[in-house]
């Protein structure tokens, strides 16, 4: 598909981290999905440095803790580094672990560990739209 589009609440960051909160007294993740279930949820992530069977295991933590409920699109940065063991590429690894979800995702963008890094700020509206490799992200504080 040559073009993608869609809007939502901003949440995510460095996939690394967020992996060791899910569960923990510092998860809030559902409440806040609840709190902005109108608005939807845009997710981006950020990986840093794992192994691709970790980020696999860790997609499919997420989904079985409910952080995809309400989800209208997920973003993932380019890769510092995926240490292999599967031997699977990302496409495959998200198709594998959430593509039975339908979420549209777009990959390589420009924000993490791995430059041009533009910020993204959790709780913001943005629009993120993907038309032939080339994304824009506008956001909307309110």
């Amino acid at each position: 598909e040559d073009r993608i589009q869609f809007e939502g609440r901003a949440l995510g960051g460095c996939f690394d981290v967020l992996v060791n909160l899910i569960g923990t007294k510092y998860d809030k993740v559902n409440e806040f999905i609840k709190r902005y279930k109108d608005d939807g949820i845009v997710w981006y992530f950020d990986i840093c440095d794992m192994l691709d069977s970790s980020i696999f295991s860790h997609l499919v933590q997420f989904k079985y803790a409910g952080y995809f409920e309400n989800c209208k699109g997920i973003i993932f940065g380019r890769v510092g580094n995926i240490r292999e063991d599967l031997k699977i590429s990302l496409e495959e690894i998200i198709e594998k672990s959430i593509g039975c979800l339908n979420i549209p995702i777009i990959l390589d963008a420009d924000i993490g560990h791995v430059g041009p890094q533009l910020a993204i700020v959790n709780g913001a509206i943005i629009k993120v739209t993907s038309e032939n490799g080339k994304e824009k992200i506008e956001t909307n504080f309110r």
